[in-house]
Parts: C-alpha cells; sequence; structure tokens
C-alpha cells in the first residue's frame, strides 16, 4: 500500500531594493551623487532567498544652464512573469551654475545738448570652465526716439537675448530734457525820435536757441 502526499511550495516573496536613494536637486559644480549599485532582497534565507547587488543605468546630461540626470534601477528574477520586474529611479536635477545674469543698464536723464550714450551688445560669461561653463550674448536689436524741442521726450535702447533659456527683453529709456529757451536775435532797442521823423520800419526778427540738430 502507498500513500502519497504532495507538498505544493508557493513561490518565494517578490524581492524589492533595499536603501532606495532620492531624487534630489545640485547647482552645477556641485559633486554629483554616484551611480551605485543596489541591493536586492526577499528578506529570507536560504533556498527561498532572492538577493544580491543589482547595477544601474545613467541617463540624462547637464551643462553650466543646468540640466537632469536620471539613475534607473531594474531587477527580474526567474519568478518573475515574463516582462515583470521592479525598477527604481532617482532624479538628480542639476540647477544652472551661479554667476550667469544681465544687468540692465539703467535708465537715465539727460540735456538735450548731451549726446546721447552708445550702447552695446553685452557679453556674459560665469567665469567658470568645463561643463558648467555657460556665457550669453545680450544683443542691442533696435533704438526708437520720441523727441519734441519743446516738450523733450526719450531715446530707447532694446536690448534682446537668452539667459538658459530665459528670454531678456529690456528696454533702457533715456529721459532728454526739452531743448534750451529760444532767444530773439539782434532786436532792436528802443529809440526817441522826434514828431515828423521817419519811423524805423517794423522787420521780422529771427529766434533761436543757439543749438543745432534735433534741439534746434
Amino acid at each position: 500500500m502507498v500513500w502519497e502526499q504532495s507538498v505544493t511550495i508557493s513561490p518565494a516573496p517578490d524581492p524589492m531594493f533595499l536603501s532606495t536613494p532620492a531624487d534630489v536637486t545640485i547647482t552645477c559644480g556641485d559633486p554629483v551623487p554616484p551611480l551605485i549599485d543596489l541591493q536586492v532582497s526577499n528578506g529570507l534565507t536560504g533556498a527561498c532567498e532572492v538577493a544580491g547587488p543589482q547595477s544601474g543605468v545613467q541617463s540624462g546630461s547637464y551643462d553650466g544652464c543646468g540640466g537632469e540626470i536620471t539613475y534607473t534601477w531594474e531587477f527580474n528574477n526567474f519568478c518573475f512573469q515574463p516582462g515583470s520586474m521592479i525598477s527604481h529611479t532617482q532624479t538628480i536635477t542639476v540647477e544652472p551654475a551661479i554667476g550667469l545674469s544681465f544687468t540692465e543698464p539703467p535708465s537715465i536723464t539727460i540735456e538735450c545738448i548731451d549726446d546721447i550714450p552708445s550702447a552695446d551688445d553685452i557679453f556674459i560669461d560665469n567665469g567658470l570652465t568645463g561643463i558648467c561653463a555657460a556665457s550669453s550674448t545680450i544683443t542691442v536689436t533696435d533704438n526708437n526716439i520720441d523727441y519734441d524741442p519743446c516738450t523733450g521726450g526719450t531715446y530707447e535702447y532694446i536690448y534682446t537675448g537668452d539667459l538658459c533659456g530665459t528670454p531678456v527683453n529690456y528696454t533702457q529709456t533715456i529721459q532728454i530734457n526739452p531743448a534750451p529757451a529760444v532767444t530773439f536775435i539782434n532786436p532792436p532797442a528802443d529809440i526817441t525820435i522826434t514828431c515828423g521823423d521817419a519811423l524805423p520800419p517794423l522787420i521780422d526778427l529771427d529766434v533761436e536757441n543757439g543749438v543745432s540738430g534735433m534741439c534746434e
């Protein structure tokens, strides 16, 4: 007489990654966290143990304007259904290196007879070398004048550019005061005549303010 007992053994518990690194944010130039092997374990020992190190894969990039690096770990063991696996992703956000900023030329007020200050393209460099180096040029793309010698007006320089993906659109305003006041040129002096003498002729008088160009 024979009796057969069947003992069905369920699969071992699924493994999981241990001590997974969290997402971090750093500034370009700071040390980038290393890509390390992660330990996998299902918490058991012996024949039911599923454990071991798992290497990761790096993707993404960064430069002086920042960027993003991604570390991805995936583990699949023979107990899983085909295509089933556990995974962990760590995202390292790299912020732009410090030092790349646009200093806006100040708005000023000048007299009409003053020379209008010139405007040049502005080159910006964060002063770093290697992967964190970054530079940009802010360009004077246009100018505009709105001026009347009696009331004054403005002269504008328009700057455009880009700082690590952030558009720069700035207008420098130069306020121009009204032109100097005008005066009569060689106005006739008061005179005294005797009744019967000829009256001096009534003539046109010229006026000017002594300057030329837009201020005249």
